[in-house]
């Protein structure tokens, strides 16, 4: 008897990540992260406690979509 393959559900865009799981998806460092967060520059996020923050994977995918350019100027034409 074969088993069937397995497969992932897909995530919904309010599945939380941890920042180390955030920063390797924006190939940045967790500290980079950090500091995005202080200075308001990086995706939104969910704080969950005092030393507990949290991304939405559809937030990620918004802070990506938003540097999408199409040419070096940085501004699409």
């Amino acid at each position: 008897m074969t088993e069937a393959p397995a497969t992932l559900s897909p995530l919904g865009e309010d599945t939380l990540f941890a920042p180390d799981t955030v920063a390797e998806m924006l190939c940045c460092s967790p500290r980079t992260l950090a500091e995005w967060r202080l200075s308001g520059r990086g995706p939104r996020f969910v704080r969950l406690g005092r030393n507990v923050v949290r991304y939405r994977l559809g937030d990620v995918r918004s802070f990506v979509a938003a540097g999408i350019v199409t040419n070096t100027g940085g501004h699409d034409a």
